[in-house]
């Protein structure tokens, strides 16, 4: 980490920013967040992901998973930007009709194999088998990053760091020495493997122990 001032740049450790980091800043999730996260979970069960409606999962229809994923709960991890096509279907409220991307027939086609994926990614990760997701991902969810990932992190706080962003995570593993090279060739394929091995660093350093995953993710 480098360190503008008026004496030119100087180079400081993470270890001095995680020590002057914690003079205002606690090593677990403030109660906000953590109320916020349960509220999330019992408006949408993780055993009920399958069971979604169109006005159950897409913006523009009221109060659905994705505008929670996005907007209610950007303080667990934000995943805002793009447009709304990042989610496969939602309601266009301009045209005032259903709109999907091409990987859809018709937006209950959409819909049905949304919710679907969504339930085995989180099946899967209930279950310990932690290897497949980004696999399972990518086949069921596609390229939608905050779809594959915040879910994960929303359900299993423990087990997965708040960030979905595949370049912050190589940067991260970079700064604590990992060799990211080959995961920087195709980072999108392994997202919540990239996720998963930052996580394990931070937890094998004792600076980390008694943080939670959100907090590790609120200081890098």
């Amino acid at each position: 980490l480098w360190i503008a001032s008026s004496r030119g740049v100087r180079q400081q450790s993470w270890r001095d920013c995680l020590a002057t980091w914690l003079t205002t800043n606690p090593k677990t999730i403030p109660a906000e967040l953590l109320a916020l996260r349960e509220e999330f979970v019992r408006r949408f069960p993780k055993e009920k992901l399958g069971e979604l409606s169109l006005e159950d999962y897409a913006l523009g229809q009221g109060d659905g998973l994705c505008k929670w994923l996005e907007f209610q709960t950007r303080k667990l991890g934000g995943i805002g930007g793009g447009n709304a096509y990042k989610w496969g279907v939602f309601w266009g409220k301009k045209e005032e009709k259903w709109q999907w991307t091409n990987a859809y027939k018709d937006e209950s086609d959409a819909i049905t194999r949304i919710s679907a994926g969504l339930q085995e990614l989180v099946d899967a990760a209930g279950a310990g088998r932690f290897a497949e997701l980004d696999a399972l991902g990518q086949q069921r969810l596609g390229s939608a990053l905050g779809l594959r990932c915040k879910p994960l992190y929303l359900y299993f706080p423990d087990k997965f760091l708040p960030i979905s962003q595949p370049d912050h995570l190589i940067h991260f593993l970079s700064s604590l020495g990992a060799d990211t090279e080959e995961s920087a060739a195709a980072p999108n394929s392994q997202v919540l493997t990239l996720n998963r091995e930052l996580l394990g660093r931070l937890q094998s350093l004792p600076e980390f122990q008694g943080f939670d995953p959100n907090q590790m993710a609120e200081f890098l």
